[in-house]
């Protein structure tokens, strides 16, 4: 309790330090943002006792010159979760950043691929420790799932990944989820793990470099995690060394994972600014990307992507993307491929799946249609499974937005989702003033099934906006969400 309150206090001093400086005109800016949001217990009875969650963020950013102070908190019932501040300074061609993460947990979730080559994400490490998640219904239940990814636990893997990276408009299919139901089922789990129990202490430092020379571009960046407790710390550490170099179209990157891996590390609650894509540490780990995109041959834009690591001295080919980009009728119809290979054995090398996306503009109208190959997952050794994913269409005439969702999925393990699913989203969105309203409507079985409906409206009045999300289904009202966001 007295860390928390120490964290209050160091953030109401910074912040009262920047406010203080309007007076000498310093461009000081910020924003405090608050969500009260009500649900109901039970959808057969008239009056229902309602849950209450309340939440909030305040940043503030102050910047003389070529040096920048920031601080990040995260509030609830219970006081500070989550406190972060950062100093950076622009040095010539460098730029420095040095950031402070305090925190109940730490929670560091790997990026892994899935059997189709798609990425997933597991929980690597996690203090206080997190039931492992192996449930095969949505959205997750009691935890999350550990690494290593294998059959158990893939769906659980692909929908972490979709909760916290969002739509990827690839394969994932979970039904209308909508970020206030992503943020409660964070908030669920760890509640329920004890890890908004735990006191407020310093869980992460995270020390960059960058340096820009013409085209050439070099980052560092250091990595420091208390993986042990406020009485007894223990730290580890991990590097990422990243070099590129950009010429027009060009880029080429490359980088090396030093004690660490690709991921994203969450605190607190895991909400949106609760997350750092840093990368998760990993002892004795040594992984490297090498990238080069924007390859223009013809009017065809090639690219490629690898990803391999070393165990116990020996190589390991993790996955090779190879994408194509081309405009089959310059301005109207684009295509887009991407090829995944994988290393299943130690001489087996073999294409694990492809997307092909196609996108249609006319005028005000787009039509994007998603078709993926598949390998076979019903017993078979060989063969292949073709469908078609998805198909998105969007009308937006001046100030109104309509969008139609369709997806269908075939196969649990690449979807993540149940088998033989067909979802129909619609979206409606209007500026009307200073008024935002979007309208989602969503059915299963084409429109045969109502699934969920909800009613987003934020109204702007100077610096600030409220906010309503009203989300019913079938039966009842289950959430409603009041907010406001001040800009200062």
């Amino acid at each position: 309790m007295i860390s928390r309150l120490l964290a209050i206090a160091i953030s109401c001093l910074l912040g009262n330090l920047l406010l203080g400086t309007l007076s000498t005109a310093a461009p000081v800016n910020g924003t405090l943002g608050v969500e009260l949001i009500l649900l109901p217990v039970s959808s057969e009875e008239k009056i229902s006792p309602v849950d209450v969650q309340f939440g909030g963020n305040l940043s503030l950013h102050l910047r003389v010159g070529d040096f920048s102070v920031s601080s990040l908190s995260a509030f609830t019932f219970k006081g500070v979760e989550f406190q972060a501040f950062g100093i950076s300074a622009q040095l010539g061609p460098a730029l420095v950043r040095d950031t402070l993460v305090f925190s109940t947990n730490l929670v560091e979730i790997e990026q892994q691929r899935n059997i189709a080559g798609l990425p997933v994400y597991c929980v690597s490490l996690s203090n206080p420790a997190l039931p492992n998640e192996t449930d095969l219904t949505l959205p997750l239940d009691i935890g999350l799932p550990a690494c290593p990814v294998t059959s158990d636990n893939d769906l659980a893997a692909a929908s972490l990944y979709s909760f916290i990276e969002g739509d990827t408009s690839l394969s994932t299919i979970s039904g209308f989820v909508h970020p206030i139901f992503t943020n409660l089922m964070f908030a669920r789990i760890f509640e329920g793990a004890g890890h908004l129990d735990q006191p407020l202490s310093l869980r992460k430092k995270i020390v960059e470099l960058e340096i820009m020379l013409g085209v050439f571009h070099v980052a560092a960046q250091g990595l420091f995690a208390n993986v042990g407790s406020v009485d007894m710390p223990i730290w580890d550490k991990g590097f990422l060394i990243t070099l590129g170099m950009q010429l027009d179209e060009l880029l080429v990157r490359s980088e090396t994972w030093v004690g660490s891996k690709p991921g994203v590390e969450c605190f607190a609650e895991c909400g949106p600014i609760q997350r750092f894509h840093n990368g998760v540490l990993a002892l004795g780990a040594l992984e490297g990307r090498l990238s080069i995109h924007g390859f223009r041959i013809a009017d065809i834009l090639f690219g490629a992507q690898v990803e391999f690591g070393f165990d116990s001295s020996s190589f390991q080919l993790h996955i090779i993307e190879l994408t194509q980009q081309w405009a089959m009728v310059p301005r109207i119809f684009n295509v887009f491929s991407t090829v995944r290979i994988g290393k299943l054995t130690i001489t087996s090398i073999q294409v694990l799946s492809q997307s092909i996306v196609t996108q249609l503009l006319i005028g005000n109208v787009s039509a994007t249609a998603v078709f993926n190959i598949w390998p076979k997952t019903d017993g078979a050794i060989n063969g292949i499974r073709f469908y078609w994913n998805r198909l998105i269409t969007i009308f937006s005439p001046p100030g109104v937005r309509l969008a139609s969702d369709i997806q269908v999925c075939q196969d649990p393990s690449m979807c993540g989702t149940l088998p033989a699913v067909l979802t129909h989203d619609l979206h409606f969105t209007t500026v009307v003033g200073d008024v935002t309203v979007d309208i989602f409507i969503g059915f299963n079985s084409f429109v045969m099934e109502f699934r969920q409906a909800a009613i987003d409206v934020a109204w702007r009045l100077g610096n600030t906006v409220l906010q309503s999300t009203t989300v019913v289904n079938g039966n009842a009202l289950i959430l409603q969400m009041f907010g406001l966001a001040l800009q200062f």
